[in-house]
């Protein structure tokens, strides 16, 4: 009888092991090697400024791109990109560029933008490694004073 116990015990001890690997982060998986490898798509940046409706370019020489961004020593640089309107195709867009952690926040000049008109921007954060974020985008309209 004391066998049966121990079995009992050592099989509820096994079965937890099994389901506390199972409960791993998201941000992790197994890999088929037997390992543990990172998702392709790490989180990716919060856009900050512009996400409104209503920027105002008036008396401003530019416009500044600000967002805040998780694993900043990991980050190899940002792709940006601007297109006109909502839709984000490649016939919409008018602007693409990299950053590197160095030479943010980006600024355009306030005459690449016209009044009254939609833009959406999209922003990719790549890492040393090779991965990228989902794109990140968010709307703005060029408003009057």
């Amino acid at each position: 009888m004391k066998n049966l116990s121990a079995k009992k015990i050592l099989f509820l001890l096994l079965v937890s092991l099994f389901l506390s690997g199972l409960m791993l982060e998201r941000s992790y998986s197994r890999s088929p090697l037997g390992g543990i490898e990172r998702e392709p798509f790490p989180a990716g940046p919060q856009l900050l400024y512009p996400v409104t409706e209503d920027i105002k370019l008036s008396g401003k020489q530019s416009l500044e791109f600000r967002w805040n961004f998780p694993n900043q020593i990991d980050t190899d640089y940002f792709y940006l990109r601007i297109y006109k309107g909502f839709d984000t195709t490649v016939k919409n867009m008018i602007f693409r560029q990299r950053y590197s952690v160095s030479e943010l926040p980006p600024k355009l000049p306030a005459s690449f933008f016209q009044l009254n008109q939609v833009y959406t921007w999209v922003l990719v954060q790549v890492y040393f490694d090779g991965r990228r974020s989902e794109g990140v985008f968010s709307p703005f309209k060029i408003t009057k004073q």
